[in-house]
């Protein structure tokens, strides 16, 4: 069993169970969407912690140096201390490439479109 630390309060996350699945059986407010990682909604920054390669499928080399990873496909290999992503502030315009690569992101999963 894990300590998952979020927003000062300290949670345990069994070994059979994600970091978003802990935090719902503790009812704990936090975002979620697919419970499989195709939606992002979910996503927050370990800032103290191992993450598996799989808590940080399908998110960019960006993301991933920002020690971000979705909760709905986290199996704690540690300890971890956990925070919201940051939001971007809306009065801050998107570059071209910025426009660009949102209008070519695209679901990879395919039950999300129908």
């Amino acid at each position: 069993m894990y300590t998952i630390e979020f927003k000062g309060q300290n949670y345990q996350c069994r070994g059979d169970e994600t970091i978003l699945e802990a935090m719902l059986r503790h009812g704990v407010k936090f975002p979620f969407s697919c419970r499989k990682g195709s939606c992002h909604a979910c996503i927050h920054v370990a800032e103290k912690g191992r993450l598996s390669e799989e808590s940080q499928k399908g998110l960019d080399s960006q993301k991933k140096d920002e020690g971000c990873f979705l909760p709905c496909l986290c199996r704690p290999v540690d300890d971890m201390v956990i925070a919201a992503r940051p939001k971007r502030s809306r009065n801050r315009s998107a570059t071209p490439s910025e426009e660009k690569a949102k209008s070519d992101v695209h679901s990879p999963d395919p039950e999300m479109w129908q």
